[in-house]
């Protein structure tokens, strides 16, 4: 189990930080990733967060389609688009592989991007500003079941789920 021993996320456990504040490890992890020549006393924090990103990857999703009566699973969200200044809006909606918005003309009318129901996500190009990181975040941890309200998240559940997916 890493923890962190310094910065933002001092004294969380990679875990906690991956359920509660997994915008900020994102970008810890990218950084980490192009400093590893020089810090490679870094790596277990990266090999730690690929296997976590591997278990979320391969998590069971909890939400059910946005189309009526469909039983696939589902794989994608989309979101509604600010139109001030085109960040994603809290309040995804779930698609699996056969339906998506584009395919029906009540969603038509607004552009909703699709993008896969995983935090890889939030590496989505022209989505990095903070509202759409916090849309994304929150869509996700709803599609994988967990608490709706990441302040929520106890490091002991996240040692329990991450315990529980790696079974």
């Amino acid at each position: 189990m890493y923890r962190f021993k310094n910065g933002k996320l001092a004294g969380w456990t990679m875990e906690h930080a991956m359920l509660r504040r997994t915008p900020l490890l994102y970008w810890i992890a990218d950084w980490a990733k192009s400093v590893i020549p020089d810090k490679p006393h870094l790596r277990p924090l990266l090999r730690e967060f690929k296997q976590l990103r591997r278990l979320l990857r391969d998590a069971p999703v909890r939400v059910g389609c946005q189309r009526k009566n469909c039983k696939l699973p589902v794989t994608r969200m989309s979101f509604q688009l600010d139109g001030v200044d085109r960040s994603l809006l809290p309040g995804a909606l779930y698609w699996c592989d056969r339906h998506d918005p584009s395919q029906y003309p009540e969603w038509e009318e607004d552009e909703r991007p699709v993008m896969p129901l995983q935090f890889n996500a939030l590496r989505e190009p022209g989505y990095g500003d903070k509202n759409s990181q916090k849309a994304i975040h929150l869509a996700v941890l709803e599609g994988l079941g967990i608490e709706k309200k990441p302040s929520r998240i106890t490091e002991e559940f996240a040692r329990r789920y991450f315990a529980k997916l790696s079974q």
